[in-house]
């Protein structure tokens, strides 16, 4: 059976070379065929023999990016998606040490992982890298639509539909036919918000602007407002001496107007926040934390993320 898969080892890499993403092996040719190997065995879903291969080979070649690539990648199949994490980390760095992304699909990877993590914010993190134009233009057209993909479920999770239905709209075009379904999905999960009394309490905010500068914060929270202040009607205006900042799993903050919010009420300040601030989006808030309401900081607990579910 070995010898086997040994032999369909060196006819997949022949064949899965031509499909794959602008890539630059850097895997020595003395463990090719081992890395073939466990490459079968993961595609014969002969997982813990594809753990034993990418183990040794982990082990004689610690600086080999591809190897610790598609060791975290087996290890996200098989849902330990912590030290999927973790190997994967391990390998950007060793990316970034050589001055060049080795694969362009990486981000899309690890953005996944954290998906399955429940950290949503984080995903998007590493997929908004991925759509800067020297990694976009190296991502073959099915990289391209699982990215999209998987950031359209990020956001869908994270409830901001609007951007969810644009990435599902990308990866749409792209061909992709669960993008269709999950498009069909969002827009049903807006409707039942929406016929929600706009009045009611709920959990969603318009979020003005984000960034891991915890010290620009209340410059940052003035100088916006006072530019929507000019443009906002005074019905609306009271909307803005309530500001929330939350903080988020990875450290991220984001500056909030309308907390607590319905979904239909979130979006009547959306449309005229955004002839202001282009970027502007609606989101719950529940995975955040409220780091500092009109301009008082309030403690910051400790929380683990949820868990689970998948986007490809």
């Amino acid at each position: 059976m070995k010898l086997l898969i040994q032999v369909f080892a060196l006819v997949l890499l022949i064949q899965t070379a031509a499909a794959q993403d602008a890539v630059q092996n850097d895997v020595p040719s003395e463990a090719k065929t081992q890395q073939a190997l466990a490459e079968s065995y993961k595609n014969h879903d002969l997982l813990e023999q594809s753990r034993q291969e990418y183990t040794e080979l982990r082990k004689k070649y610690p600086n080999s990016f591809s190897i610790g690539y598609d060791y975290g990648r087996l290890l996200a199949q098989m849902k330990e998606y912590q030290e999927s994490a973790k190997i994967l980390g391990a390998a950007l760095k060793l990316s970034s040490s050589s001055g060049q992304l080795l694969d362009p699909s990486l981000y899309n990877t690890i953005g996944f992982v954290h998906i399955m993590q429940g950290d949503f914010d984080q995903a998007l993190e590493y997929f908004k890298m991925a759509t800067a134009p020297e990694i976009y233009k190296r991502l073959s057209e099915s990289s391209r639509m699982k990215l999209h993909n998987n950031t359209g479920y990020a956001l869908m999770l994270a409830d901001r539909y609007e951007e969810s239905l644009d990435e599902f709209a990308k990866a749409r075009a792209l061909g992709s036919r669960k993008a269709v379904e999950n498009i069909e999905k969002v827009k049903s999960l807006i409707e039942t918000q929406e016929k929600q009394s706009p009045d009611l309490p709920g959990i969603f905010a318009v979020v003005i602007h984000s960034t891991r500068k915890k010290e620009q914060l209340d410059a940052l929270t003035h100088r916006l407002l006072e530019k929507l202040r000019s443009t906002v009607s005074q019905e609306k205006r009271q909307e803005l001496d309530k500001p929330v900042v939350y903080v988020a799993n990875n450290g991220m903050y984001f500056i909030a107007l309308a907390s607590n919010s319905s979904y239909a009420k979130a979006q009547g300040l959306l449309s005229v926040i955004r002839k202001v601030i282009s970027d502007a989006f609606i989101s719950s808030t529940t995975n955040w934390e409220p780091y500092q309401i009109a301009g008082k900081l309030v403690p910051m607990p400790t929380q683990e993320a949820p868990v689970d579910r998948s986007a490809e």
